[in-house]
C-alpha cells in the first residue's frame, strides 16, 4: 500500500517498469517521491540512479542534483531541461526500484475513521448506505479484530465497515455480505479503491442463505438484515465459537426490540450479566456557514456488544 514516508523496494518486470511506479505515485498524490532504479547489482556493470516521480511522468526535472550529470551522460537520456513530454526509459531486465513515498497522497488513508466522502456511494459528499465515521469507530472498537480473526459482515452496503475492517487488518478474512446490485457495485469500487483486494471478500446474496458455504467465523457484524434479523440473530449466535463476538446496529425501535427479544430468549442470564452491552452513538455535525454553526444532527444509532 502507498501510504507517506514509507520506503519500498519493488522487483519490476516487463509490465511494471519504474515509470509505472512513477505514475501510480502521482495517481496517489506521491509527487514528491524519490526513485532509485539499481541494475545488475553484484556484477561489474551495476548502476544506481536517482529519479524523481514528476522526472518520468511529466517529463522534467525538478532539482538540481548531481543526479542529472550522470543521467544525461546515458545516450538513451534526454539533456536536462528538455523534455517536454511524458518519456519512458528502459532499464536493463535485472534491476529493483526502490521507492522512498514523499507528497500529501490523496487516496488511501493513515488513521481509522476514514471521512465518508472518501468512499463512493452514489451519492456526494459520502451519503447513501454507508455506517457513518462516528458511527464506524464505535464498530471497530466493538470488534476488535486481529490477525487471523474470519469476520463476516452482513448487510454491507457500500463497504464502510467492511474495508476499514480489511485495510488496518490485513492478515484478518473480511466477507461482505450485501445482496443489492446498486450498492455492490459501489461495494467493488471501495474495495480497490482502498486497495483491500485480497482479504475483502465480497458475497452477492442474502444472509442467511449465502452463509454455508463461508469459512466459520469468530467475529460478525450485522448492519443489515433486510427484514430477516429475527430468525437469523440465533442462528449467528450458534455459529460463533467460544470467545467469539457479535455485534449488531440497531437504528429503529422495531429493529431494538428484536434484539432486545434475542436478548432475552436466546442468552443466560450469566451472559446477559457479563457478556453484553451497548452503546447509543448520537452524531451532531457542524460546520460554519456565513459565521454561524449549521448543525446536521444524525440518527442515532444503538449498537450492541454480545461475547459469547
Amino acid at each position: 500500500m502507498l501510504k507517506a514516508h514509507k520506503t519500498l523496494l519493488i522487483l519490476t518486470d516487463k509490465n511494471s517498469q519504474p515509470y509505472d511506479i512513477a505514475k501510480e505515485c502521482i495517481d496517489a498524490g506521491f509527487e514528491k517521491t524519490t526513485l532509485w532504479v539499481c541494475e545488475r547489482l553484484g556484477y561489474p556493470q551495476q548502476k544506481v540512479r536517482e529519479f524523481s516521480a514528476e522526472t518520468f511522468v511529466h517529463g522534467k526535472w525538478l532539482t538540481e542534483t548531481s543526479e542529472m550529470s550522470e543521467v544525461s551522460e546515458e545516450k538513451n537520456f534526454p539533456k536536462p531541461g528538455l523534455l517536454s513530454s511524458p518519456w519512458k526509459q528502459s532499464f536493463d531486465p535485472l534491476h529493483v526500484t526502490v521507492v522512498n513515498l514523499k507528497g500529501k497522497g490523496n487516496v488511501l488513508p493513515e488513521f481509522p475513521g476514514i471521512p465518508d466522502e472518501r468512499f463512493s456511494t452514489g451519492e456526494a459528499g459520502g451519503k447513501g448506505m454507508i455506517s457513518k465515521r462516528e458511527v464506524r469507530l464505535a464498530i471497530l472498537s466493538f470488534l476488535q479484530t486481529e490477525n487471523e480473526d474470519v469476520l463476516w459482515d452482513i448487510g454491507a452496503g457500500c463497504g464502510g465497515v467492511a474495508v476499514e475492517l480489511a485495510y488496518w487488518h490485513p492478515r484478518a478474512a473480511i466477507y461482505a455480505v450485501e445482496y443489492n446490485e446498486q450498492r455492490l457495485q459501489h461495494l467493488f469500487i471501495n474495495r480497490d479503491r482502498f486497495g483491500v483486494v485480497n482479504n475483502l471478500h465480497v458475497i452477492q446474496g442474502r444472509a442467511p442463505e449465502v452463509l454455508n458455504d463461508l469459512p466459520a467465523p469468530n467475529k460478525i457484524f450485522v448492519g443489515g438484515s433486510d427484514g430477516e434479523l429475527t430468525n437469523l440473530l440465533p442462528y449467528l449466535w450458534s455459529l460463533l465459537p467460544t470467545a467469539g463476538v457479535l455485534v449488531v446496529s440497531a437504528v429503529t425501535d422495531n429493529t431494538r426490540g428484536i434484539i432486545d427479544n434475542f436478548i432475552s430468549a436466546d442468552l443466560d442470564a450469566e451472559q446477559r450479566e457479563n457478556n453484553v452491552e451497548s452503546v447509543d452513538v448520537a452524531v451532531t455535525r457542524k460546520k460554519m456557514i456565513g459565521g454561524q454553526w449549521d448543525q446536521q444532527k444524525k440518527l442515532p444509532v444503538t449498537l450492541y456488544r454480545f461475547k459469547k
